[in-house]
């Protein structure tokens, strides 16, 4: 019978340590997802257990996060929030802080129910175990750590105590890069620019000089500069994804469309795509006229649903140059009504779409763009040429 017993408290005990890997990790997680919500704008995706494979979750998709759910026992103490990076340095601080904050709060809740007399032993045996795996969340966190987590999007992330090195590492930066970065602030981006050439060359062969360079040239569209400063990036190190699609649209300007799809789709293929990817795959694809493959990028990026206005207007075009004119009034038109703010590029794809079957409406679309101050070279026209035949 003792024998008996010592495998059931084994099997529990087991099932306790999984089962409290799973809801310690889901709260530390929330603790970031929560501020990240709170402190940027863009989709935030919450991973527990296993980062490897989206395929093998379960997800709960609440507003802009969406939550990926793995029950593979041995990966249940891996956990990733990803989410747009804040300009502020403060908001990324407490975005990383927001985590272990949690652990520490739930564990000291549970320490505080621990010394409660009216609560059976049992029961605090399962608080005990959920009270040390939240421990362990806060303080491993905190030791930074050279171990990278890959995402499916391609990005690498490290645990909290190295972004938050990394963060207050950025303090170390020469004092000319420091000013470079308030002139940018300022809008003056020749100056800054000048600041950063000042720089000598040793320094000029780190990350952030060629990245803040780009982010200049991206700022200001400077297409042929940003491919430049591009190559001699991409000679030094790997590029971040980010600026990888700052290329494509940089590329899409100069109008070299084959060479965006070649690119993108080698990365797609690798398996190291995010949104932007997708999309300016399908961009570019429209501008090569290839609207069926274009309308499975940005359909992709839809999943069949309103999930993405601005691919959702962009799939309605790739429609309408199809020939599927009523799908392509019902996307544009529902992309219009889930945008959570006003985009004159999908007011512009409105007033193509409508043109032939509804000038009226077709124009008070174009005027929405135009008063948005969207930029297209058909847009004055457009309107000019409505307007001069009503």
């Amino acid at each position: 019978m003792e024998v008996v017993l010592g495998v059931v408290i084994g099997i529990v005990t087991i099932f306790g340590i999984v089962f409290s890997r799973l809801l310690t990790t889901f709260i530390h997680e929330l603790g970031h997802s929560m501020s990240a919500l709170l402190l940027t704008d863009g989709p935030v995706n919450m991973y527990v257990g296993t980062d490897r494979n989206v395929q093998e979750k379960k997800q709960l998709k609440l507003g802009r996060l969406t939550i990926h759910f793995s029950f593979i026992i041995w990966n249940l103490d891996i956990g990733l929030c990803a989410h747009r990076e804040s300009e502020s340095r403060i908001k990324n601080i407490i975005i990383i802080l927001s985590g272990p904050l949690f652990s520490l709060l739930l564990a000291s809740v549970l320490l505080f129910l621990l010394f409660q007399e009216n609560i059976d032993d049992g029961i605090k045996f399962i608080l005990a175990i959920l009270m040390i795996s939240s421990f362990w969340d806060f303080i491993i966190n905190l030791i930074p750590s050279h171990i990278a987590f890959k995402l499916p999007n391609g990005h690498t992330v490290y645990n909290d105590g190295r972004q938050l090195l990394e963060l207050f590492a950025k303090n170390d930066l020469p004092d000319l890069y420091n000013e470079a970065l308030d002139e940018i602030d300022a809008g003056n981006y020749s100056e800054a620019l000048r600041k950063l050439d000042m720089l000598d060359n040793d320094q000029k062969q780190e990350r952030y000089f060629y990245e803040t360079k780009m982010e200049i040239y991206h700022l200001t569209k400077d297409s042929k500069a940003f491919v430049k400063e591009f190559e001699d990036y991409i000679s030094e190190m790997n590029p971040g994804l980010k600026y990888v699609a700052y290329w494509a649209k940089a590329k899409i300007r100069l109008h070299a469309y084959d060479e965006v799809v070649e690119k993108l789709t080698n990365i797609i293929y690798d398996g190291k795509a995010n949104y932007d990817l997708y999309f300016l795959r399908g961009k570019a694809l429209v501008e090569l006229s290839e609207y069926n493959d274009a309308m499975r990028d940005f359909h992709a990026l839809t999943l069949g649903k309103i999930e993405d206005p601005l691919a959702l207007a962009n799939r309605a075009y790739c429609q309408y140059r199809l020939g599927y004119q009523e799908e392509a009034e019902e996307d544009v038109l529902q992309a219009i009504e889930h945008a959570k703010f006003e985009q004159g590029e999908i007011y512009f794809f409105a007033g193509v779409i409508f043109e032939d079957t509804d000038e009226e409406k077709a124009l008070a679309f174009y005027k929405k763009a135009e008063s948005l101050k969207y930029d297209h070279h058909a847009l004055p026209f457009n309107i000019s040429r409505i307007e001069k035949f009503k």
